[in-house]
C-alpha cells in the first residue's frame, strides 16, 4: 500500500467509525493519525474527514442519485470511502490522483470487487 492510498484508508476508517459505529471524531482521529508517519498525510486525513463531515448531506444526496441501488447496512466502510473520494475533489485535489488513490484504497480495504464502482 502506498502512502496515498494509506491516508485514504485511514480517512475512510475514521469516517466509518464516526458515522456508523458511534465513535467520537476526536477519539477516532487520536487513534488513527499516529499510524501515519508523515505529517502531510496526517493533515490530509484531517482535511478529508472534516470536509466529508461538513459536506455529508450534499455528498450523500449525490451518492443516492448516482447509485443504482442503495448501499447495504454492512457497506459503511464503502460509503465512507466514497465520501473520502468526494471530499478530495471538494478540496481541489487533481481528479486523476484522487480517483487513483481511492480505487487503490478500495482494494486495500478488501473491496476489490467494488473498485470498479469507486472508479466510476
Amino acid at each position: 500500500m502506498n502512502t496515498g492510498s494509506a491516508s485514504r484508508v485511514v480517512a475512510a476508517r475514521v469516517l466509518d467509525e464516526v458515522l456508523h459505529r458511534g465513535r467520537s471524531l476526536k477519539t477516532a482521529l487520536s487513534a488513527a493519525l499516529p499510524t501515519l508517519p508523515d505529517a502531510r498525510d496526517r493533515a490530509l486525513v484531517e482535511a478529508i474527514v472534516m470536509t466529508a463531515l461538513r459536506q455529508r448531506t450534499r455528498f450523500d444526496a449525490a451518492l443516492s442519485a448516482w447509485l443504482a441501488k442503495p448501499l447495504g447496512r454492512r457497506d459503511g466502510d464503502l460509503r465512507a470511502l466514497l465520501l473520502v473520494g468526494f471530499a478530495q475533489l471538494e478540496l481541489g485535489l487533481p481528479a486523476h490522483a484522487a480517483l487513483a488513490a481511492t480505487v487503490d484504497a478500495a482494494r486495500t480495504m478488501k473491496r476489490t470487487h467494488q473498485a470498479g464502482m469507486v472508479n466510476a
